[in-house]
């Protein structure tokens, strides 16, 4: 599963069942409307879960400036 690549197995067994397979489909690159879709929730509930996530476990989400390497000096 695509969703362990950022979060520790302590992190994922906080997430509820709809919180994981989210999270998954969300690593996928699944726009918000298709993981709705996928998973037969309303657009608005999976944004909110998604933004929930992010403020939560910001670390789920790296960004391009995330600290993953050393930066050259």
């Amino acid at each position: 599963s695509d969703s362990g690549a950022f979060a520790s197995p302590e992190l994922l067994g906080q997430l509820n069942p709809v919180e994981k397979q989210i999270l998954e489909l969300s690593a996928r690159k699944m726009s918000v409307r298709e993981i709705a879709k996928e998973l037969s929730l309303s657009r608005s509930t999976v944004h909110e879960k998604l933004t929930r996530l992010r403020l939560d476990h910001p670390e789920l989400f790296p960004t391009p400036d995330s600290p993953s390497r050393p930066k050259a000096s």
